[in-house]
């Protein structure tokens, strides 16, 4: 992942950090810091996958709806679909949320700037890979 994005101000934008594994797998049923991070991620997609993902409460317990949201995820981006928080599905979930807010940071940082809608999507397809 590139270190600072260039906008088409000419401005740069840091990523945001990506939250580290918590060494091990998340599942239904347990709860704490890393569930209410998984939570948050997904909350951050749902703009991105509005008829796909939905809101999930940022309550720190994987219970059912966050199942079925990490089961979606993993679909969408072609992960074994096994409704559990891997390092590979977690990985990706924190990237994928990190892009989101990147390129959100970096149209606020530059809300004066006016976009051409092609230079906005390019720099989201950018950001995914």
């Amino acid at each position: 992942m590139r270190e600072a994005q260039a906008c088409s101000s000419g401005a740069t934008s840091t990523p945001a950090p990506i939250i580290p594994y918590p060494s091990s797998p998340v599942r239904i049923g347990q709860s704490g810091e890393s569930v209410r991070q998984i939570q948050a991620a997904i909350n951050r997609l749902v703009p991105q996958y509005p008829n796909r993902l939905w809101r999930l409460t940022e309550d720190g317990i994987f219970g059912q709806n966050t199942q079925n949201a990490i089961f979606t995820f993993q679909s969408i981006f072609g992960l074994t679909t096994d409704g559990v928080v891997g390092p590979v599905t977690w990985d990706r979930l924190m990237r994928e949320a990190a892009a989101v807010r990147t390129v959100a940071v970096s149209a606020q940082d530059n809300s004066q700037t006016q976009y051409n809608p092609l230079t906005l999507f390019a720099s989201l397809l950018f950001t995914r890979r």
